[in-house]
């Protein structure tokens, strides 16, 4: 019976469904469906798709939900369904995933404090160290020597004078002076080795560019004079032809030349003739060309030269002037500066007696603030270091 058939081919399906086998994307269906399929009611996605098979049931009607057939049918199809299972499996496998990854992150948690904690005491150890060295060099520092015999200060009772320092700023202003001297000659140098290069570069240049222009010459000339020989040898040295054959016969060669034959030949000479001429006109035409182009090409060269050399003498000449600029601005300022500074001396000699500020302050003894005397500038009672004691401050 084909309904019971088609009953034991998806009671198989159901049963491969129950065992856990997949299926592909387009044979998956949902529980509905399967119940759908079971009770031969169907979706309306799917009533095209399922072939309308021919039932032999002669109860079935559509007053009627199943027949006999279909309800043996249906009983015989108990369907399986695993979604609780695959639910709690996957709830189970997400709890255990969690589980895990809780146990991972507790680890690193306990490894990164482990190593935190070994860093901080690393550093609580330094430092106790550092600290104690900090303190037994201060305490060495501070403390005094057991033995008298080493005086702590010198007291000298004729101290050589210490040199005026406009001996130094002179013995620098010479040196300076002279570093200014040999850099400007080695400029001075420089710039006349470069200019001597760059006048044999264009005396060479011209005069290769002048050999080139002789020697393209000369072999235009040869060229010109080798093809006028040859054309003159072939003309000079032109074939004259066969002999004329005498027959030896009276009946043989009687009719070899003719009038048509012989213009034929005279139209062929007058051809080749021709085509020589145009080949040499040719070739005169594709050397001109050829010269005219070497020509342009020369003067483009030359052009760019020549612009390569202005630029670079305008340049050489714009940093001579920003140079020469920035010369004369320190110059003036330097200018007024001295003029400012005799300006301030005259007014200085000329003015009247107790107009000055330390005039002024002779009037009174001590600072109101600070109760120190007004010749007072910030200076203490150590005497710094010479060059000819070196060492620590001497305390008078």
């Amino acid at each position: 019976n084909p309904p019971i058939t088609r009953a034991i081919v998806r009671s198989t399906n159901e049963s491969q469904s129950s065992l856990g086998f997949t299926r592909s994307g387009s044979d998956r269906i949902s529980v509905r469906d399967r119940i759908s399929s079971s009770l031969n009611v169907y979706p309306q996605q799917y009533q095209n798709l399922i072939p309308k098979s021919t039932t032999s049931c002669s109860q079935h009607d559509m007053s009627q939900e199943l027949c006999q057939v279909c309800h043996q049918r249906a009983k015989r199809n108990i369907p399986v369904y695993l979604q609780e299972e695959k639910r709690t499996r996957e709830m189970d496998e997400e709890k255990i995933l969690q589980e895990y990854q809780h146990n991972l992150y507790l680890q690193d948690k306990n490894k990164r404090e482990a190593a935190r904690k070994a860093a901080r005491e690393d550093k609580q150890r330094l430092d106790a160290f550092n600290l104690g060295v900090a303190q037994a060099t201060r305490a060495k520092k501070l403390e005094r020597p057991q033995t008298t015999d080493i005086p702590r200060s010198i007291i000298f009772r004729k101290r050589v004078k210490t040199p005026p320092g406009y001996l130094r700023q002179k013995d620098l202003a010479q040196q300076l002076e002279s570093q200014i001297k040999s850099k400007q000659e080695e400029e001075h140098s420089e710039k006349v080795d470069k200019e001597f290069a760059e006048r044999l570069e264009q005396i060479q240049l011209a005069e290769s560019l002048a050999q080139e222009r002789d020697n393209y010459l000369t072999n235009k000339r040869r060229r010109q004079e080798e093809l006028k020989n040859a054309l003159q040898n072939q003309i000079r040295n032109k074939p004259t032809g066969l002999p004329y054959c005498e027959p030896e016969a009276p009946y043989f060669g009687l009719n070899d030349m003719s009038p048509e034959k012989l213009k034929e030949r005279r139209l062929q000479a007058i051809e080749v003739v021709r085509q020589q001429k145009d080949l040499v006109e040719q070739r005169q035409r594709q050397q001109l060309l050829q010269e005219i182009n070497n020509q342009e090409y020369e003067l483009k060269v030359l052009h760019t030269m020549k612009e390569d050399l202005l630029s670079e003498r305008h340049e050489r000449e714009r940093r001579e002037v920003t140079i020469r600029k920035d010369l004369e601005t320190d110059w003036l300022k330097a200018t007024d500066e001295k003029r400012k500074r005799d300006e301030n001396e005259k007014m200085h000699l000329k003015a009247s007696q107790g107009t000055l500020i330390h005039e002024q302050c002779d009037q009174y003894k001590r600072c109101v603030q600070c109760q120190r005397n007004l010749n007072n500038s910030g200076k203490n009672n150590f005497w710094k270091d010479t060059r000819y004691i070196p060492g620590t401050h001497i305390m008078v």
